[in-house]
């Protein structure tokens, strides 16, 4: 959690996104953070934008094409956590090299720090917090329970827990004499540093309206017309699609579709499926949801 939320400084907003703040005090926002925050160059950060909610500054954090790292552990080789680990550090040493942001302003818990699947990029959510809010901390507590977390999940995943790479890393994390610049230096002396990327995830374009790309960003992956009940929405309007009309599943290491009982089917490449059973997706599919019509990428 945020150090300024534990503060309840500021607190969680529901966005369709699932990533928004709103600030207890509108002073309390830096324009020239949120600048600084938004410049495509330091693309490190989760870009966001103001808005009012109920009278309250929120700021709401676009992570379209980003998965949080908490839904891609299960999937990640000791390679993989090993890079993401030390992209995590480099991007926490980037953002307090900038000069405006401090730790505290670092939402550093595992369900904040998006992970790019294509190259294991990281991009962490930071609040542009005036800093005189954060008089007093010195921000030891944020890198001590990321160090918390990271330690804890290398030693209760089996697939990470006995690997020499893991064994060797949680070493250099458990290290609390070592500031973030200095795990990401030791992290890179381990020979050689990995770069397996991970597998891509799908994403679906809509060829046949105007209905903003569906990234799959974790299995299962609900698709439907249900903002609160679907992961992947493609407008309340969308009548002839059901309210959970499919979904995207992890099946044996292959990426499938489910239809799930639609009224209006679900076909790949033209074939209509039968409910509730899975059927492959490969690159370049065409996937119909009910009358919308989707291009696979993957």
């Amino acid at each position: 959690m945020n150090y300024y939320a534990d503060k309840q400084l500021v607190s969680e907003a529901i966005t369709p996104n699932g990533v928004g703040y709103i600030l207890s005090e509108d002073n309390m926002l830096d324009q020239t953070k949120l600048m600084v925050m938004n410049d495509p160059n330091k693309d490190y950060f989760v870009q966001g934008a103001r808005s009012r909610y109920n009278g309250n500054t929120k700021i709401t954090y676009f992570v379209s094409g980003l998965s949080p790292l908490s839904e891609q552990i299960e999937r990640m080789t000791p390679d993989n956590f090993v890079s993401v680990t030390a992209s995590i550090f480099k991007t926490i040493t980037e953002i307090i090299g900038t000069g405006f942001f401090k730790y505290p302003d670092i939402d550093a818990s595992i369900n904040k720090i998006f992970v790019d699947t294509s190259n294991l990029s990281v991009h962490m959510v930071c609040l542009p917090i005036n800093y005189k809010y954060a008089a007093g901390s010195d921000g030891l507590s944020v890198m001590r329970a990321l160090r918390s977390d990271l330690l804890r999940i290398m030693s209760e995943r089996p697939r990470l827990r006995d690997s020499a790479d893991i064994i060797r890393l949680k070493a250099i994390v458990a290290n609390g004499e070592l500031s973030a610049k200095d795990i990401y230096r030791d992290i890179c002396r381990m020979s050689p540093m990995p770069q397996q990327p991970m597998r891509t995830m799908p994403v679906l374009r809509c060829v046949n309206d105007s209905v903003p790309d569906i990234r799959v960003t974790k299995t299962p992956f609900v698709i439907g017309r249900s903002q609160v009940n679907a992961d992947g929405f493609v407008g309340a309007d969308k009548m002839a699609v059901g309210r959970r009309h499919c979904e995207i599943i992890d099946n044996g290491g292959d990426f499938c579709v489910v239809d799930k009982e639609s009224k209006c089917g679900t076909r790949l490449n033209g074939v209509p499926l039968r409910p509730l059973r899975p059927y492959p997706l490969s690159n370049g599919d065409s996937l119909m949801i009910a009358n919308l019509l989707f291009k696979v990428s993957m």
